[in-house]
C-alpha cells in the first residue's frame, strides 16, 4: 500500500481523506446539490460517512488514493478527488490481456498508471480557479 501524502499547490491542498472529513464534505456538498451530475456526491452527514468509508476501502485495497480538497485561503474543505485504478504494469504482460491486475502499488513499486476521478467541488468553489491546481 502507498504511504499517505499531501499535495499542495497555488491555493489548494489535497490531503489524505479520513473519517474526520465527513462533516466538512457534507457541508460542501449541501451548498448546491443540483450542480453535481456525473459523480457520487454525499447527501447529508450519514451519506458523507458512507462516501468516505467506501473511498477508504479502495485505499486499503491499494488501488486508490482519496483526498479531501482544502482551499487554503479560508482553510475550508471544498470537495474531494482521488487517484484510482492504480496499477503496476508487469512485464511480460499477462495473457490474455486484461485478465488480472498487476501487483499492488507500494512505495517500492509505485503505480505505472492511475486515473484521476471521483472529483467534485462545493458550488462556491466551482469555476473560481481556486481548485484548478488540484485538477492539473
Amino acid at each position: 500500500m502507498l504511504e499517505p501524502f499531501v499535495l499542495e499547490g497555488a491555493g489548494v491542498r489535497l490531503e489524505p481523506l479520513t473519517a474526520g472529513h465527513a462533516a466538512a464534505l457534507a457541508a460542501a456538498a449541501a451548498e448546491e446539490p443540483g450542480s453535481f451530475g456525473y459523480t457520487w456526491v454525499p447527501d447529508g452527514l450519514a451519506d458523507a460517512e458512507r462516501y468516505v468509508q467506501q473511498a477508504l476501502v479502495g485505499r486499503d485495497q491499494g488501488r486508490a488514493v482519496p483526498f479531501a480538497v482544502r482551499r487554503l485561503a479560508d482553510q475550508r474543505v471544498v470537495g474531494s478527488t482521488r487517484f484510482l485504478d492504480l496499477d503496476v504494469f508487469a512485464w511480460p504482460s499477462p495473457w490474455p490481456p486484461g485478465v488480472s491486475a498487476g501487483p499492488e502499488p507500494s512505495a517500492g513499486r509505485p503505480p505505472s498508471v492511475a486515473e484521476i476521478g471521483s472529483t467534485w467541488y462545493a458550488a462556491s468553489a466551482q469555476r473560481t480557479g481556486s481548485t484548478r491546481p488540484a485538477s492539473c
